[in-house]
């Protein structure tokens, strides 16, 4: 049995728009690519209360994960808004299935991402 067979990536990205937090979120492993969700605070908190699943890619020639998050979930964001604090994450933890601890063994945090700046919404 390879090592790696008991671990998966969790990938996410988190933002705030209107004083709410949103995440999307992705978690490869060895069983395949599980479902692209996103997430919202529905109190003005950060704590995510609502979840659903989403459309999205992995390109893994061009090594990009892509979420397409129906506008109406995140307040139906007007073309030229601009969400900020984005902060994108990559971890690596055993799997539910391993019986190990779901404890963070690897995260690479935003300071390491390519870009963090706040985006302004293009439709």
């Amino acid at each position: 049995e390879e090592k790696t067979e008991s671990l998966e990536a969790i990938y996410n990205v988190d933002w705030v728009w209107n004083n709410n937090r949103f995440i999307v979120n992705l978690h490869i492993n060895p069983q395949g690519i599980g479902s692209f969700i996103v997430g919202r605070s529905l109190d003005n908190n950060d704590d995510i209360e609502e979840w659903i699943t989403c459309d999205g890619t992995v390109d893994l020639e061009k090594k990009i994960i892509t979420w397409s998050v129906p506008k109406e979930f995140i307040q139906n964001i007007r073309k030229g808004s601009t969400i900020t604090n984005i902060s994108p994450s990559a971890g690596l933890r055993f799997t539910d299935a391993s019986g190990l601890p779901l404890t963070d063994l690897f995260k690479d945090l935003s300071w390491n991402a390519k870009s963090s700046k706040d985006y302004v919404i293009q439709y």
